[in-house]
This record gives structure tokens, C-alpha cells and sequence, in this order.
């Protein structure tokens, strides 16, 4: 609760509500006495929250705050909750949720800061039990809500797993069922809304982590891997499932077969944060030859039936291609999900920004974008804009489409965008009609070019090529557009070995 308390209101409601939830559930449970305490205190917390609540006159402080988390705890261990484990332990976290949460979330966050730190050795490192500003109040008023709307946004939460927490526990049977359902509401709230700081921070981690080690240390993890996942396949296969005993033979069958095949796919020579998806699949399809050669060659070597055996093949198959295949799917998942978050989460610091177009250009931009710095990108991109009626409030890229440009006037005023990106090639009539609105919104609009150019041996465009983009643009008019970077357009100042020493506009 200590935590929790840098808001006003947030410490002294989210402590009533979480002491009267759990004198609900000793309520339930016929626990009278020890609800009544509880009872006590949610009314200290109602009558403190009459003056803490913004705009705050009085406060709790370290004292007050710990001392409310202290009684929810004490009350808590003494209580004889004579349920399940899973309920026992579980029902009491969920009274006091929301400040939990918030702690796990500090806790994971600041222990992945202090890694990412380690790894750099960049003498940054973040304290575990240190300040910092990315709780979930501070989050809640940076996605733009008052100290006031924040409060009851909180809680609105601690009071939805609180009922969770007393439905739990009430009822006789179905409990473990209820309280699951619960968590995951709870968790994909989490996940969706309040972690995206914790997940950017955890994929940071990953791809540092990675890109760390040297070539040979890096082998040598990912062969044991491999080896490791083929081995427990096996052992689940023949040990847990079928429960038949297995013999040497049948490892060095089962494991070295796939093993070979999937070596000699050069799979340790792909940097796999850097793969397509074509590659995951054919790496899937080699470990499945391999495991069918494997299988093949049981059917001399095994007592094992020919039903035993497909089962053993479906089942091995499915096992050791979840440990090698999704372990390298998942760097690319961290990868493209860091770049995503750098680019979703934001502070108030960051320019707000508005992608024109959602086409091929769109995804080369993007590209750049997230992946052009290792440390957060210095924009938050809002979504972006186009003029195809299909992909109208859709997602693209993992960015939505918020409407056409007639709309895009509407679009920047509700979203308070500071700075406009072309990436594709409009007409000259409808980026006039998009320049007008730099002075009177007091916009950035920029222009995102990437195209293939002629260039001279002083390096010097003359002329293009092919545009990277779906449509072909006549490249006069990409010169008008261009700063002069063309050749009749390019002055330069020649030094005593014909080299350009300067490009004047």
C-alpha cells in the first residue's frame, strides 16, 4: 500500500474497499469476529478518504499507508480459511488486488531495468525498492485522466476482483473454476491496458540478452537447448503417455535423428530475431522429417504397436517443436513486440504522430521507425490515415486506421497530433490541402521517401530508378519534392580533385 500511495485518494479508497472485501469473504466464511476488525478499518479509511480524496488536505504518509497494509495482512494470516490451497491463497490477494498487482508490476519492471543495466554495464542500474514514475496511478494520468478519474478507474478495479474474491469464497462449489475465470479478466486487463512499460522493458531484456554472447557461447546454449527439448519429448513420450520402458537405443534414435537433420539446416548459422516466417516453417518441416526418419527406424528397433507409434510421432513431434521452433519464434515475436511498444507507449514529452497512407511505404516506415534506436523512439505513433474505405477503423500493422482524410482534420484535433507523415506519393492537390494545416494546427509535416537512385562516383543522384512503393511515381515530380537532390538541381563546389566538397540548396 506504501506503493500505491502517490495519488490522492488512491491509498485510503483502494485500503476500504480492500478491508471490506475481505470482511465479505470472513463474513462468508463465519468468521465474525475478525471481519469486524476489518470493518473497522474500512471505516477509518472512509472517514480519512473524506479529506484525502483530490484535492487532498490531509494524507496518510509512510506510517498510514503501511499501517493499513499491515492490518490487511495481519487479519489475513490469522483468519482460518479452511478451503484449498488455490482458494486460501488466492481469495485474500484478490481482496487487496490492485495494490498486489501494482507491486508484482514494480518488482518485475525494476528487476528487468536493473538486467537490461548489467548487461550494458552502463553504471545505471535501477534499484529494486527505488522510486520510480510508471506505477499504474502515474500511467492512468499520463494516458490523460485527472488524479480524480484515475481514483475511481482504480477503484472500479479493486472493486470488480474484490467480488471476484467474495464470490469465490461463497460459494460451495466451483471455486478454483469462478476464481480462474477472474484472474484472466484481471490478467488480460493487465496485459492489455496497464503492462505495456513492463513488457517493453522484458522484450529489452531478451534481445540484449541475446545479442550479448559471443558466437561460441551462443552455440553451445542453443545446441543444449535443442538436445534438452529433444530429450524431454522422449521422456514424455515413452516415460508419461505411452508408459513404456525406453532404452539407450531408443534415445539415440529419437534424439540424434532430429537432431542431424535440423543441424544440417544450417539452423545455427540464422540469426533468428532477424528471420522470416518462411524460415520458422521450414525449420518445422525439417524437424518433422526428422522425426519421421526417427520413427521409420523404430519400427526395427521397437516392441512398440503401429497405433503407439503415430501416437508417439504426433505427440514427440508437437513437444520438441514447441522447445525448438517457438523458442526461436518467440525472439522474433520479442523483437517485433519491442518495436511495437516503443512506438505505442509514450510520455508527455513525445510528439504525437499521424501516418498518411497505409500501404507498402507505410510498413517500410514503420520499420524504421521502431527498430532505427535501441532506446525508446522519441515519438508515440497514434495511427494512421488513408483513403481506402475498407481499411477504415481497422488495424494495420498493429496501428489503427483512424479514418479518411476528409476526416483528417477531425482526426488531429481529437487526438492532439503534433506531427504529420507522408509516405506515400498524394497529389499535389491533396498535399496542399494537408500543407494548409501546418500553420493553423502548428504541425511537423514531414516526408518519408525511400527510393532507389543513380548515384555517380562523387555520389551524386542522378536520377531514379524504382520507388519502393506500390505506385509509380514520374520522378520530375519526386524532385520537386526532394530538396533539389537530383542532378539538374545539385550545385556543388569543386575541389582541387573534381570531388564535391558541398551541396548547396
Amino acid at each position: 500500500f506504501n506503493l500505491i500511495d502517490g495519488m490522492d485518494g488512491a491509498c485510503g479508497g483502494l485500503g476500504m474497499i480492500a478491508s471490506a472485501g475481505l470482511a465479505g469473504m470472513l463474513l462468508s466464511l463465519r468468521q465474525p469476529s475478525d471481519a469486524l476488525v476489518l470493518v473497522a478499518l474500512a471505516g477509518a479509511c472512509l472517514g480519512f478518504l473524506r479529506y484525502n480524496f483530490n484535492p487532498a488536505s490531509i494524507f496518510l504518509g509512510d506510517c498510514g499507508s503501511m499501517f493499513i497494509g499491515f492490518m490487511l495482512a495481519a487479519v489475513s494470516l490469522k483468519a482460518n480459511v479452511k478451503q484449498s490451497l488455490l482458494v486460501a491463497l488466492i481469495v485474500p490477494l484478490l481482496a487487496v488486488g490492485v495494490p498486489v498487482f501494482d507491486v508484482m508490476l514494480a518488482v518485475w519492471r525494476r528487476m528487468a531495468r536493473k538486467l537490461i543495466s548489467m548487461i550494458r554495464n552502463d553504471g545505471l542500474a535501477t534499484r529494486i525498492f527505488g522510486p520510480d514514475l510508471d506505477h499504474i496511478h502515474h500511467k492512468l494520468m499520463r494516458s490523460g485522466m485527472t488524479q480524480r478519474k484515475a481514483a475511481i478507474a482504480l477503484y472500479g478495479a479493486a472493486i470488480f476482483v474484490c467480488l471476484v474474491a467474495i464470490g469465490a469464497s461463497a460459494m460451495a462449489s466451483n471455486r478454483a473454476a469462478f476464481l480462474m475465470i477472474g484472474m484472466v479478466v484481471a490478467l488480460h486487463v493487465i496485459v492489455r491496458q496497464v503492462a505495456q512499460v513492463e513488457l517493453w522493458t522484458t522484450t529489452q531484456v531478451v534481445l540484449q540478452g541475446i545479442r550479448r554472447p559471443r558466437n561460441i557461447v551462443g552455440l553451445i546454449v542453443a545446441i543444449g537447448w535443442d538436445v534438452s527439448c529433444l530429450l524431454f519429448a522422449t521422456y514424455f513420450v515413452f516415460g508419461i503417455v505411452l508408459n513404456r520402458p525406453f532404452s539407450y537405443l531408443h534415445l539415440a534414435v529419437c534424439v540424434m535423428i532430429p537432431f542431424a537433420t535440423i543441424y544440417f539446416y544450417n539452423i545455427y548459422k540464422t540469426v533468428w530475431t532477424r528471420s522470416r516466417i518462411s524460415q520458422l516453417l521450414v525449420l518445422m518441416m525439417q524437424l518433422a522429417a526428422g522425426e519421421v526418419l526417427a520413427y521409420v527406424a523404430l519400427l526395427w528397433t521397437s516392441s512398440l504397436t503401429h497405433m503407439e507409434l503415430a501416437t508417439a510421432l504426433v505427440l514427440h513431434m508437437a513437444v520438441a517443436g514447441i522447445g525448438i521452433v517457438g523458442i526461436r519464434a518467440s525472439l522474433r515475436v520479442a523483437r517485433d513486440l519491442n518495436a511495437w511498444l516503443r512506438c505505442s507507449i509514450g510520455s508527455d514529452y513525445d510528439l504525437k504522430t499521424l501516418v498518411l497512407g497505409a500501404g507498402e511505404n507505410a510498413i517500410l516506415y514503420l520499420r524504421q521507425a521502431s527498430f532505427a534506436e535501441q532506446q525508446k523512439a522519441p515519438r508515440k505513433i497514434m495511427g494512421l490515415i488513408d483513403d481506402n474505405p475498407a481499411l477504415h477503423r481497422k488495424v494495420v500493422y498493429g496501428y489503427p486506421v483512424l479514418g479518411s482524410f476528409d476526416e483528417l482534420e477531425s482526426v488531429i484535433k481529437e487526438h492532439e497530433i503534433d506531427e504529420l507523415i507522408f509516405t506515400h506519393h498524394y497529389d499535389e492537390e491533396l498535399r496542399a490541402r494537408i500543407l494548409a494545416l501546418k500553420s493553423k494546427y502548428d504541425l511537423m509535416i514531414r516526408d518519408f521517401v525511400f527510393v532507389l537512385r543513380h548515384l555517380d562516383e562523387h555520389g551524386i543522384c542522378h536520377g531514379m530508378v524504382k520507388p519502393y512503393s506500390v505506385h509509380d511515381i514520374d520522378c520530375r515530380n519526386l524532385c520537386n519534392r526532394m530538396d533539389q537532390a537530383c542532378e539538374e538541381r545539385v550545385q556543388t563546389v569543386e575541389t582541387g580533385d573534381g570531388r564535391p566538397a558541398e551541396l548547396m540548396d
